[in-house]
């Protein structure tokens, strides 16, 4: 009886027996721990993500997240799973920090260390419209601007971010919503880039824009540039003069103006210097 062919899933036949691996939990009893382990790391205390915005954050479509919450254990998650119950404990922490990539957070102590900084970082987010110019080198400028649209869930979860960044994020947590590119493109390949990424920009809900490391291509949507800086919060961020701001008015709306730097010797640590434009200056 014990040696019947039952196939790999988890089958019950009449006598009751189960075929190992046997997972032992449902569906949604797993998918439910992870949206609250979710809801605690994306969203500010008492405030959750809604099913749909948990998908998006995931990548996966309204309808699969569905199933994921009502229906059985998908086959190569519970496979997965009895993969890792196999190893000691140590062994599961280690695979599983080599296969994640960082996540890139405001609380993350390269950023984190510098009270009034975090705080200046967060209180930026609850701009609802003007431009927000990052200045510095690749990693650390990178590094911020990918904390600060991970953290747009803080302010609101149902926020969303789109725009475009020009690395391919292998070590870093992309955020939702944001082109990546699979290769470094040159200048005539950038400015195509934002021509494509623009019209879509322009016609999406997002309330956050990011644009990454592009600036030499966007400098023929200067007027789409103002129009979206005029209705959403647009992040500019490159390696460039942190003058720059002086060509980029935006109507009455202050240019915040980020310049980021590795602090050396310190980990890995990043400072960042605030300096706001005088909105008096911005017509022209």
């Amino acid at each position: 009886m014990c040696h019947k062919q039952l196939g790999r899933q988890n089958v019950e036949p009449s006598n009751g027996l189960l075929l190992a691996p046997a997972y032992h939990k449902s569906g949604y009893e797993v998918v439910r721990k992870l949206k609250q382990a979710l809801d605690r790391a994306e969203c500010s205390p008492g405030r959750h993500l809604e099913q749909k915005q948990f998908g998006y954050l995931l990548g996966v479509s309204k309808s699969t997240i569905h199933d994921w919450f009502h229906g059985d254990l998908a086959a190569p998650i519970q496979n997965f799973l009895c993969a890792f119950e196999r190893l000691t404990e140590t062994d599961r922490i280690l695979l599983l920090r080599e296969f994640c990539r960082q996540c890139p957070r405001l609380e993350h102590p390269r950023l984190a260390h510098d009270a009034q900084t975090l705080n200046r970082l967060k209180a930026s987010l609850d701009q609802r419209a003007g431009l927000t110019i990052v200045v510095g080198p690749s990693e650390p400028r990178t590094f911020l601007v990918t904390a600060m649209g991970h953290a747009i869930t803080q302010v609101e979860p149902t926020r969303r971010v789109c725009g475009l960044d020009v690395h391919r994020p292998d070590t870093f947590v992309p955020v939702a919503g944001v082109c990546y590119c699979q290769h470094p493109p040159n200048l005539e390949q950038t400015r195509q880039l934002v021509a494509h990424t623009m019209e879509d920009v322009e016609g999406s809900k997002a309330k956050l824009v990011i644009f990454n490391g592009i600036w030499s291509g966007m400098s023929q949507f200067s007027k789409a540039i103002q129009r979206l800086a005029a209705t959403r919060h647009l992040i500019v961020a490159d390696n460039f003069d942190p003058a720059l701001e002086e060509s980029m008015r935006v109507g009455p709306n202050p240019v915040l103006v980020m310049a980021v730097s590795q602090i050396q010797g310190k980990q890995g640590l990043i400072h960042v210097a605030f300096r706001q434009s005088d909105p008096s200056r911005a017509t022209r």
